[in-house]
């Protein structure tokens, strides 16, 4: 079961050598420069002690070929990330020595393991982002995204997740969490306004182009 599989994985951390680490599923794949870029990333810098890449998503057509579906390549954001996970289990590179009570899977969740487990390497240090995509998130019908929209265990695990963390949050964290419909607000009103200028760009061009055409008959 997911307990007896966290357990595992525990005993591995704990055997483990080296001075950083890194998950990879069986059923994705990193590429060639993968680690590398993530270990310079964190040796070359002055705070943090972990570090991201942008992780591909792909599945099989009906053509059996590869197909792009989505890609992780967000800034780092510790606010967000206690709401949402947009870090892919093998994105993350850190520090060994992090490893602690205070870094551990959570062997009784059922879903979002690794969620809380970067929720709290975020207590830890920050992260930093390496913007390139250097791994592979292999999407199955089995498999995607973590959990499906129709996995009966999202609704639970999410409540789960909140249980553990709301008594935890800073009040720091939770100004930072009551600012987010607000700032998504005035992101919304200035993606309009490029828009709109934009339009009114393109418009200008066509009117120009008109003219130009219309002197040269």
């Amino acid at each position: 079961g997911q307990e007896h599989g966290l357990h595992r994985v525990e005993e591995l951390l704990d055997a483990a050598r080296g001075d950083y680490m890194v998950f990879l599923d069986d059923d994705d794949w990193f590429l060639s420069d993968h680690v590398a870029c993530l270990v310079s990333a964190v040796s070359e810098s002055e705070s943090a002690r972990a570090a991201y890449v942008g992780i591909e998503c792909r599945r099989r057509n009906n053509l059996g070929m590869w197909e792009r579906v989505h890609v992780f390549n967000e800034p780092y954001n510790p606010t967000r990330l206690l709401l949402e996970n947009f870090l892919p289990i093998h994105a993350v590179l850190f520090e060994r020595a992090l490893l602690g009570k205070q870094l551990r899977f959570e062997e009784t969740f059922q879903v979002y393991e690794d969620w809380d487990f970067w929720i709290q390497l975020s207590q830890l240090t920050t992260l930093v982002q390496v913007d390139r995509v250097t791994a592979v998130y292999r999407i199955s019908s089995t498999s995607g995204f973590g959990v499906r929209e129709d996995d009966a265990r999202i609704d639970s695990g999410y409540v789960a997740l909140l249980e553990k963390w709301r008594s935890l949050w800073t009040a720091e964290q939770l100004l930072a969490i009551s600012s987010i419909p607000r700032l998504a607000a005035r992101d919304a009103a200035e993606a309009r306004r490029v828009i709109a200028m934009q339009a009114e760009t393109i418009t200008a061009l066509r009117a120009q182009l008109s003219r130009t055409a219309t002197d040269l008959e």
